[in-house]
């Protein structure tokens, strides 16, 4: 029997998107090493229209086996206020007609908040109660965080929540460069608006360049304004958008990358994953703060002293070994397909 997986996403693989990048790379593995039948379904060509998600679902449902459904949920990712009320009317008016298959919801965000001032703060209820019925309709459930568990159970008691940080979308080389025998330089990736905050962070950067013996910086990614990038301490080389394959490469040469997120979140980062995978120092420029359970000892911070940098490089690798694609891979496998396993 063939098994059949349709993922929902966003909107597809395009420059900096985390979620269709790993969305994309997911679904490979499934299918190179798991025989599946993997198609994509884009939300951004659907919406706002609960019956066109139906009906597409529906659609595919009768082409073949059973259809199980993978849904990438970031509230933000199907409706511009984080509320997408028509994608869970879809598939919950699509789950009321089909018996077959299974819905396995990964909840790369939950909801929003913020002070009450701030638009999340008003949305907070409405995002809560779409995680909610979310949580509720899926038969597994999967996110990121620790933390996001914790939300995910608070709205939803009764429905176990698996945590597993995000696998790298850049590729998993088996053969790494020594830390002797990488070039001295760092690589800066993701989003323009979080490469931003890597310059912002002046006199972080600085530090880690100097500690490190970093000379350059590879800047890669979306264009960001050349007065941000003109704030490095070293010289930035401004290589725009690559093809993952070169990012690859590049990453193999590196010795460190840079990122400004919060030490919380650092696991639900398609780029910190990618640093870890390939061997390099990830440096965390945002202020010091506990290492969360997630991380154990992968993060760097410019102020952590005299550590080992080969040392650092090993133990993030090791640390991104748990949650590889090919392990991902064999998890998702079983909660879409072998339930009763």
């Amino acid at each position: 029997m063939t098994r059949r997986l349709l993922q929902i996403v966003p909107h597809g693989v395009a420059p900096a998107d985390g979620v269709g990048a790993f969305a994309q790379a997911l679904g490979a593995t499934l299918s190179s090493q798991h025989g599946v039948d993997v198609s994509e379904l884009v939300g951004a060509d659907l919406a706002p229209d609960a019956e066109a998600l139906r009906a597409a679902l529906s659609a595919a449902s009768r082409r073949g086996e059973p259809l199980s459904v993978l849904l990438h949920y970031v509230g933000y990712g199907y409706a511009a206020a984080g509320d997408p009320r028509w994608l869970v009317a879809g598939l919950e008016d699509w789950r009321s007609h089909e018996s077959r298959g299974r819905l396995v919801t990964l909840f790369h965000e939950v909801f929003a908040s913020g002070p009450p001032w701030s638009r999340s703060f008003w949305s907070a209820p409405t995002q809560k109660a779409l995680a909610r019925r979310l949580a509720t309709l899926s038969d597994g459930r999967a996110t990121t965080l620790h933390l996001y568990r914790g939300l995910l159970d608070s709205l939803a008691p009764g429905h176990p929540t698996a945590v597993v940080p995000m696998a790298s979308s850049l590729g998993e080389p088996e053969l790494l460069p020594s830390w002797e025998q990488r070039e001295a330089f760092l690589i800066v990736l993701g989003g323009a608006g979080n490469r931003e905050r890597v310059y912002r962070e002046q006199r972080a950067l600085a530090t880690a360049c100097a500690a490190l013996g970093l000379e350059t910086i590879a800047d890669v990614g979306p264009s960001v304004p050349e007065e941000v990038t003109a704030r490095s301490p070293v010289p930035v080389e401004r290589l725009g958008i690559l093809p993952a394959a070169e990012i690859s490469a590049r990453l193999l040469r590196a010795r460190a990358g840079a990122l400004a997120y919060q030490p919380a979140f650092l696991p639900k980062s398609t780029v910190f994953a990618a640093y870890c995978a390939h061997g390099v120092i990830p440096v965390c420029l945002h202020p010091p703060a506990p290492v969360p359970a997630d991380l154990d000892a992968a993060p760097w911070w410019p102020d952590s002293g005299a550590a080992d940098p080969g040392q650092v490089s090993r133990e993030a690798h090791a640390w991104y070994q748990d949650h590889s694609l090919r392990q991902q891979a064999m998890r998702y496998h079983q909660v879409l397909f072998e339930p009763a396993l």
